[in-house]
């Protein structure tokens, strides 16, 4: 980032976390690269949360226990969790980056589990 730019300067000293607009530079912790825009939601986050999700949802049905089920998700919310820390934690995402791709995985996620639902039967 450069000092004194739209974050604060170069240590992101006056930097708002969870800045939502458009064309807001990205947070400090990228050294050496230049501000950039359109990072929002992030797609990695989403990313995470549709692949895992996704093979969470197809495993559940196989999973006999409800305790397995439940590990299974929690499972998947502890990859998800530590994908989107790692990402706000480098500086390469505002938390509400990764929070806007949070709600956009949970609303493919209910979709493809009520397609799936339609085409294969009752879900798990």
């Amino acid at each position: 980032m450069v000092a004194g730019g739209r974050g604060g300067g170069a240590d992101g000293a006056g930097a708002r976390p969870g800045r939502a607009t458009e064309g807001a530079d990205r947070p400090a912790g990228n050294p050496g690269r230049a501000p950039a825009t359109g990072y929002y939601p992030s797609g990695h986050t989403a990313t995470a949360v549709v692949a895992y999700g996704t093979a969470t949802l197809f495993l559940l049905p196989l999973l006999r226990s409800a305790a397995g089920r439940r590990l299974a998700v929690a499972g998947c919310a502890v990859l998800v969790l530590a994908v989107s820390f790692g990402l706000v934690r480098r500086g390469y995402h505002w938390p509400l980056d990764v929070v806007a791709s949070w709600c956009l995985g949970v609303l493919l996620l209910t979709g493809l589990r009520a397609a799936a639902g339609r085409v294969g039967g009752p879900g798990p």
